[in-house]
């Protein structure tokens, strides 16, 4: 089978860090021939498969290594590679022989309404992409990062000082936050990695919006500035490559 659909180019930069997870491969090459970012389900039966953001599903063979030694949990984000197999399997668009899985930091908008609740950060980060996919804003953001402390990246609708003065009103209107622990400013490294934020009802479709307008405080600076995401689909691709995880973001 013969694969011509063309991933996000956000997701085609993999051979950067993830945020968490686990990488498993044998070999510690990738080995497939295609990749993907897919949402992770899970039968009654303990079978797994990947749906990718414009809806393909991707059985995962049981032949594959690799699947003994990955956990499996419904929603979570993940890239994948594989090798088509020949033999179809009813249901599904492609029947795939995994040769790595690597599971990408995924979490829901957190609500703040409360400075008192506000603990979620405002150090520095840079957005080097951002794209709404599959119901999620997937990212791939850089930060300093020296290892003496787990970091926080979490994505707000933040109530008591919303972004409303400033929004496009046909926009929905959220905040990335990310707090370094007092980790990396001076003495770290710049690191890059993805976060899937789940957006539910925060999604641009269900509110009957264009995107997301996004505030955020950039590296080296105090003062916000703003993304304006639109959605878009992706799906499998050939070729690529990713680094495995050498470091983590706390969920």
């Amino acid at each position: 089978m013969k694969i011509t659909k063309i991933l996000s180019l956000a997701v085609m930069l993999v051979a950067s860090i993830i945020f968490t997870g686990c990488s498993w491969n044998d070999n510690n090459n990738d080995g497939g021939s295609n990749l993907a970012l897919v949402t992770i389900r899970v039968n009654t039966d303990k079978s797994v498969w990947g749906l990718t953001d414009d809806n393909k599903k991707i059985y995962f063979n049981p032949s594959s290594s690799v699947l003994s030694k990955y956990t499996a949990v419904t929603g979570q984000r993940a890239i994948v590679y594989f090798n088509t197999l020949s033999t179809a399997v009813s249901g599904y668009d492609y029947n795939a022989e995994v040769t790595a899985i690597e599971d990408v930091l995924t979490k829901d908008v957190t609500v703040v309404s409360t400075a008192a609740q506000d603990t979620l950060g405002t150090d520095g980060i840079k957005i080097v992409n951002a794209w709404i996919a599959g119901g999620y804003l997937n990212m791939q953001v850089q930060m300093y990062y020296s290892g003496t402390a787990q970091h926080l990246i979490s994505l707000e609708d933040n109530k008591y000082n919303p972004t409303d003065a400033e929004q496009k009103t046909d926009y929905v209107s959220l905040e990335l936050r990310h707090n370094a622990r007092k980790d990396g400013r001076q003495t770290g490294t710049l690191a890059t990695g993805y976060v899937c934020f789940k957006l539910s009802e925060y999604e641009p479709d269900n509110q009957g919006k264009s995107g997301i307008y996004l505030r955020y405080t950039p590296l080296d600076s105090e003062e916000y500035e703003y993304w304006t995401i639109q959605p878009t689909t992706s799906s499998v691709v050939k070729g690529g490559a990713f680094a495995n995880v050498s470091w983590s973001l706390a969920k």
